[in-house]
């Protein structure tokens, strides 16, 4: 027991690697909610311009360029709304719950994508691979 009176363990566990119109993800889970993706996103594809419901992240790139754009919390998601943002090797970038966001690989680009939230929900409003309304 722990001094505060819980009890404290430690496990082995074992990721998944699913591939995707994009590239791949390797995931698992974590401690609580939290849960962990490395993520390739090949050279010139994007990903879904999304939300998420519940779940908060933080992307960290590995190597590699990438575009994130985001828009406003509660706006209409359109051009004039959107905010780029570059991300090179070592940045760190924050995406908050219900804030819509795409990524877009201006070369090979691996990123680390820690996130809370295990039972999430994805809004997707546009999908360059036919995905919009799939239950994720």
């Amino acid at each position: 027991m722990s001094k505060t009176g819980n009890k404290k363990s430690a496990w082995k566990g074992r990721s998944t690697e699913s591939e995707k119109p994009w590239g791949s993800v390797i995931s698992w889970s974590a401690i609580q909610s939290i849960g962990g993706k490395i993520i390739k996103l090949n050279k010139d594809k994007r990903t879904s311009l999304k939300y998420n419901t519940i779940k908060d992240e933080v992307l960290f790139i590995i190597s590699g360029n990438v575009i994130v754009s985001t828009w406003p919390y509660g706006e209409q998601v359109n051009d004039s709304k959107e905010m780029k943002t570059q991300l090179l090797q070592g940045d760190i970038f924050n995406i908050q719950s219900e804030i819509p966001f795409r990524l877009h690989a201006l070369e090979e680009s691996y990123i680390v994508e820690i996130s809370n939230g295990k039972n999430n929900g994805i809004v997707r409003f546009k999908d360059d691979y036919g995905r919009v309304n799939e239950k994720s």
